[in-house]
């Protein structure tokens, strides 16, 4: 997904720094690079952000969909990658109910936010 967005690495970085700023990359529930860079993939996918934006419109776009939407309440979950595995409705519901938040990976099988 990012692979072909230029401004991606960079946006990424202005995030982690907006992070940091704010004492949410130190504790052990913070959401780290890992969490926001799944959020910036899901969010190229459902094409809230372009890959033709430079890197503060990214961040920006990013920081403005976390203020709209409580993502305890519903979860995001990435296209398949290559080996990945479709999700079903019910296989989210099963990790909505395990997780307060749930932010799956491409492979399906992984909630990188499970520690939130």
């Amino acid at each position: 997904v990012c692979q072909d967005c230029a401004h991606f690495g960079d946006a990424l970085v202005l995030m982690k720094i907006w992070l940091g700023k704010r004492g949410m990359r130190s504790a052990g529930d913070a959401a780290g690079a890992q969490v926001i860079a799944h959020v910036m993939m899901y969010l190229l996918e459902v094409r809230k952000l372009s890959r033709r934006m430079d890197a503060m419109q990214m961040a920006v776009a990013t920081l403005a969909f976390l203020a709209e939407h409580d993502l305890s309440k519903k979860a995001l979950k990435l296209a398949p990658d290559d080996v990945g595995v479709s999700l079903t409705d019910a296989g989210v519901r099963a990790f909505a109910a395990a997780f307060d938040c749930v932010i799956m990976d491409g492979s399906g099988r992984v909630n990188v936010a499970a520690h939130l």
